[in-house]
């Protein structure tokens, strides 16, 4: 069970496996906003369409991440137009397998330490920034 320490929190973060159910359950029972990681694979993105189902059950506003993007060919540009398909809502971020956050991991860094004005560094702050103007968006619309 997802234990709440506060009533309130600005942002938090929670990546659950995919086979953690009760998890993303309670999670998303509580949340204002989703991120979907997925990779941009059929597989993938097939796999991605239970959690979908998942926020269209609690209603919540989400958008699908593209992760462990490849830098070049059309594999992208063709999940984002099939997770488009099934009716959600894909983040304007990618985050392209960057081999700064498997050599941070190694030193326990995250890739924003390990390399500050990297690639993967500069895609992780669009995400923030992405989430963080959704969440804003969202809470001046409930206000308003």
């Amino acid at each position: 069970m997802l234990k709440v320490a506060s009533e309130e929190a600005d942002l938090a973060i929670i990546d659950a496996p995919p086979f953690a159910k009760d998890i993303a359950f309670e999670a998303a029972q509580h949340a204002d906003f989703i991120l979907i990681p997925t990779k941009p694979a059929v597989l993938d993105v097939m796999s991605m369409v239970k959690t979908l189902e998942l926020v269209s059950h609690y209603g919540k506003p989400a958008a699908v991440v593209l992760t462990f993007c490849p830098v070049q060919g059309r594999e992208v540009a063709d999940m984002e137009a099939s997770i488009r398909k099934l009716g959600a809502t894909v983040a304007p971020v990618r985050m392209h397998h960057r081999i700064a956050h498997p050599r941070a991991q190694q030193t326990g860094l995250t890739a924003q330490e390990f390399e500050p004005d990297g690639k993967a560094a500069d895609e992780i702050q669009h995400l923030y920034m992405y989430a963080c103007m959704n969440l804003w968006r969202l809470r001046h619309a409930a206000v308003a």
